[in-house]
């Protein structure tokens, strides 16, 4: 019970509101956090690398997410707002999670990059100016090799 008191406070409830929702005494919970505070650690790191997890699947499907969402929004089967619904959804939970990591202080530097992506840096080409077709050859591999 303390550890959905611990999720609920994660989620942003008070601890008198998620002690109420689960239905335990205020003064136990503190008594089991006391008592037990390298388990309260444990499951702290658990759900934060959870939550880590979570954010970087959505981050990682977004594109594919959206294009589903407009083809889906195109076909006779499917309402757009349905699609679009789940979009919003998607998004705003997406957000709340980077909110909730970075508010917690949970290395703030790897959640900014996992929302902004790698740092690029401008490199030089190895083809002239002049030139304009460039070709690349590609070796093609079949199951026989």
């Amino acid at each position: 019970m303390a550890l959905m008191v611990i999720r609920h406070t994660n989620d942003g409830m008070t601890v008198v509101a998620a002690c109420r929702e689960v239905g335990l005494a205020r003064s136990t919970f503190y008594d089991i956090c006391k008592r037990n505070p390298e388990r309260i650690e444990e499951f702290n790191k658990m759900i934060e690398a959870s939550e880590r997890e979570e954010l970087s699947m959505i981050l990682t499907n977004k594109v594919v997410i959206l294009e589903r969402v407009i083809e889906d929004g195109q076909s006779e089967k499917t309402k757009p707002i349905q699609r679009l619904s789940i979009l919003k959804y998607l998004t705003t939970h997406l957000d709340n999670l980077a909110d909730k990591l970075l508010r917690r202080g949970s290395n703030p530097e790897a959640i900014k990059r996992l929302l902004c992506g790698p740092e690029l840096e401008p490199g030089k080409s190895r083809f002239p100016s002049s030139m304009r077709d460039v070709t690349k050859e590609t070796e093609l591999l079949t199951s026989d090799s």
